[in-house]
């Protein structure tokens, strides 16, 4: 399930210093450079620096997100999870929204189906709520706050 999406330059593991284990991915959408430190030597950086700070607005700024964006907040409908994805997805870099189909980036952030994804945007295209081009987002025009 993919938990977030980030521009250059970005940071990431820093939560995970302490872990020994770590299962997580990332994938890059647009050629980038990628630097590796070990946990050790980031500690070491942010000791030398005074970093503190910067660390845990960082931190905040992660579990922020994470807590608005992945953990669930009652039980919402299928529909209300694509709402949801759909205002992010506008919320992408243009090159990114226009890389991806939506229905691609709906899936990769929740556990829906296919079938389920595809029949809500289709029925939001055609009833003109949001505009979209081989699959891609172009537009919300206004999105209804049921279904």
């Amino acid at each position: 399930m993919m938990l977030s999406t980030a521009l250059s330059p970005a940071l990431f593991g820093l939560a995970n210093l302490t872990d020994i284990y770590f299962d997580d991915y990332f994938k890059t959408v647009t050629p980038c450079q990628i630097g590796v430190l070990t946990a050790r030597r980031v500690e070491e950086i942010i000791k030398e620096k005074a970093l503190w700070g910067l660390l845990s607005k960082q931190l905040m700024f992660v579990y922020n997100r994470l807590y608005h964006n992945v953990m669930p907040q009652g039980t919402p409908t299928a529909y209300e999870m694509i709402r949801q994805q759909l205002i992010k997805l506008m919320e992408e870099e243009v090159d990114y929204r226009h890389s991806v189909t939506a229905e691609k980036y709906i899936r990769e952030k929740t556990r829906l189906s296919r079938s389920g994804v595809m029949r809500i945007l289709a029925a939001l295209k055609t009833g003109g709520f949001i505009e979209m081009e081989e699959g891609k987002l172009i537009k919300i025009n206004k999105l209804p706050a049921k279904y």
